[in-house]
């Protein structure tokens, strides 16, 4: 069902919104294993679908660039894998180190008029490829992790052409972090390198994101 932003937000929401319709069909399979008295664990999963989508809910620039719009697509087939994967390691009581990964390969097509130029082409912002991989310590002092994020091309449009494309990217970001509790009062700390390569992408056309960064947080909890 459109949610009531799609369908009421202000110059986005389409109140001609049609629930979308959907066939899935989805397997999968997992594994994991402790050892050392469970102080290494480690874990894969592996899903695979198919989805065929009648009146999919998609937003794109269907005004001007500036202006975007919640519409129904027709009709989408959507095929699969996802893969998620993790390692975690108690190397004495108060260290321990985590890595994660995981890679998503998403066919998304337009299926709607055979005739159509846009014919099974893959549907705007929707990437073949993405994925992400971090490694997390924590140590009794400060807790670190490195995170990326990969994207692979898209298309800013439905036509499928070289001038809608949008170039692949990555992001790379750093964070350290510590909690303290005093009673029954919980304060964080947290320092965050964000897109340490300073790498200039756009995740939506005409709109770049920021460079590098660094934020600074504290939390406070009673």
């Amino acid at each position: 069902m459109p949610t009531f932003n799609d369908l009421y937000y202000r110059e986005t929401g389409n109140i001609s919104l049609k629930p979308e319709n959907t066939h899935q069909f989805n397997v999968g399979v997992g594994y994991a294993k402790s050892l050392r008295k469970n102080r290494f664990h480690a874990d894969c999963n592996v899903d695979g679908y198919y989805n065929r989508v009648t009146d999919k809910i998609i937003a794109i620039p269907n005004k001007n660039l500036f202006i975007w719009s919640m519409i129904n697509f027709g009709e989408v087939e959507i095929a699969g894998v996802d893969v998620n994967a993790s390692i975690l390691y108690q190397i004495i009581k108060q260290l321990q180190i985590e890595l994660n990964g995981s890679y998503g390969y998403q066919y998304a097509v337009d299926i709607s008029d055979s005739q159509s130029k846009t014919y099974r082409h893959q549907i705007p912002y929707t990437p073949l490829h993405s994925g992400s991989a971090s490694v997390s310590v924590r140590t009794p002092w400060v807790d670190f992790c490195y995170s990326l994020i990969v994207s692979g091309s898209r298309y800013a449009l439905q036509q499928n052409v070289k001038s809608n494309l949008l170039a692949p990217y990555t992001d790379h970001s750093i964070v350290l972090s510590k909690d303290f509790k005093i009673k029954k009062i919980t304060l964080g700390g947290k320092i965050e390198l964000l897109n340490i390569a300073d790498q200039h992408y756009e995740i939506i056309r005409n709109y770049p994101m920021q460079g590098r960064s660094l934020r600074v947080s504290v939390i406070f909890g009673y």
